[in-house]
């Protein structure tokens, strides 16, 4: 993947809100008009984590119909990756349930605003 919106669908959730909670000066100086109606998109849809990952489902999964529809035009190339071949015996638990609970663990604003800790 030539750019990627975030390691996890949490990590992309909330670097969308995060985009939004920045002053309106600044959002008109670091978004181009098509993430910003990318991030308005979310907003109206996301009242909690469940509509969030639905939104990034919609917007960004790689689904076997969009994976066959980039590999007939040639645009889909698959490389392996592991990090713990290149960092060795020092490499942390890199799951993304692990990445994600440090993600809400750093920001505790998310709990709040998709009601996360709502059943």
């Amino acid at each position: 993947m030539l750019h990627f919106d975030g390691l996890t669908p949490l990590h992309w959730v909330i670097k969308m809100m995060r985009y939004r909670r920045t002053p309106t000066e600044v959002q008109k100086t670091i978004l181009q008009s098509h993430r910003a109606e990318q991030i308005e998109w979310m907003l109206e849809r996301c009242a909690t984590m469940t509509d969030a990952l639905a939104a990034h489902a919609k917007l960004l999964q790689a689904t076997p119909e969009r994976c066959a529809q980039l590999a007939q035009f040639d645009l889909l190339c698959e490389v392996p990756f592991d990090p713990g071949a290149v960092i060795g015996g020092n490499t942390p638990y890199l799951s993304p349930a692990a990445f994600d609970a440090d993600l809400l663990e750093r920001n505790p604003w998310v709990h709040d605003l998709l009601r996360l800790d709502q059943a």
